[in-house]
């Protein structure tokens, strides 16, 4: 079945923040590492603004009249669709 997968973005609210380097710096120095913990680089607003956009479009494809289809000469299609 095809699958929606959705990405946070880096711009800020503020335009004084670099949220590319903020990204860059965090997958370099903290991601998958001791430092790598729950705590103040979590924001809970724009976590909040993730799932509720999430849910919407996981709602909208739920509740369309026809079921999600693979794209012509996609290759996951190809392998995995029903022929």
């Amino acid at each position: 079945m095809p699958a929606i997968y959705l990405i946070t973005g880096r711009e800020a609210l503020d335009p004084n923040i670099d949220g590319t380097a903020m990204q860059t710096k965090f997958l370099q120095e903290r991601y998958h590492r001791p430092g790598d913990v729950a705590d103040e680089q979590i924001s809970y607003p724009a976590a909040k603004q993730f799932t509720e956009v999430n849910y919407a479009i996981a709602r909208e494809v739920a509740d369309a009249d026809r079921k999600p289809r693979w794209y012509s000469g996609d290759f996951f299609g190809e392998l995995f669709g029903s022929k």
